[in-house]
C-alpha cells in the first residue's frame, strides 16, 4: 500500500467512524470508546505503513548506493586501463626512438663518421 492509499484509508476510517456515530444506538461513552478504538487502529496502521515506506526507501537508497559504487569502480578500472595503455605506448615509443638513434649512430660509424660517442 502506498502513501496515497494509506491516506485514503485513513479518511475512509474517519468517515466511517463518524457515520457509525450517527447511526449507532450506543451511549455517548460507548461511542467515544469505539471512536478511540478506531482512532488507535488507524494510528497503528499508519505507523506500520510508515515503517514499510521507510524500509522500502532505505532499500532503494542501498540499491542506488551500490549501483553508484559499481559504476565508480568501472570508471576507475577503465581509467587505470587507459593509463596502463598510455605507459605502454610511451615505453614502445621510447624504445623505438632509442633504436632509431642507435641505428643512426651505427650507420654514421659505418659510413666512416667520427665524433659520435656511444
Amino acid at each position: 500500500m502506498n502513501a496515497r492509499e494509506a491516506g485514503y484509508l485513513g479518511i475512509g476510517l474517519g468517515l466511517g467512524a463518524g457515520i457509525a456515530l450517527l447511526w449507532a444506538p450506543k451511549s455517548g461513552a460507548e461511542s467515544r470508546e469505539m471512536l478511540k478504538s478506531k482512532f488507535n487502529e488507524a494510528t497503528e496502521m499508519a505507523k506500520r505503513q510508515g515503517t514499510q515506506l521507510r524500509d522500502v526507501a532505505m532499500d532503494q537508497v542501498d540499491r542506488v548506493k551500490q549501483t553508484a559504487m559499481d559504476q565508480a569502480d568501472r570508471v576507475k578500472q577503465t581509467a587505470m586501463d587507459q593509463v596502463d595503455r598510455a605507459k605502454q605506448k610511451i615505453t614502445e615509443t621510447r624504445d623505438n626512438v632509442n633504436a632509431a638513434v642507435s641505428a643512426g649512430k651505427q650507420a654514421y660509424r659505418e659510413a666512416g663518421g667520427t665524433g659520435v660517442s656511444s
